[in-house]
């Protein structure tokens, strides 16, 4: 919030859920936000890196 309140945004921020349908939109997601995926998610989600690229969800 501080980083956004900082920018000059003095909308109501919202926050919601995005659900992980592609590991790599993920990593892009995170990379745009300047995030990184916490180690509890990529955890999860280690066993299934031969679905990279694939939609997990249908």
């Amino acid at each position: 919030m501080e980083r956004i309140r900082a920018e000059g945004v003095t909308l109501r921020v919202i926050p919601g859920i995005l659900p992980i349908t592609d590991l790599n939109n993920l990593e892009q997601f995170c990379d745009t936000c300047g995030t990184t995926i916490p180690s509890s998610i990529s955890d999860i989600f280690e066993p299934l890196e031969c679905l990279r690229g694939s939609t997990l969800l249908r």
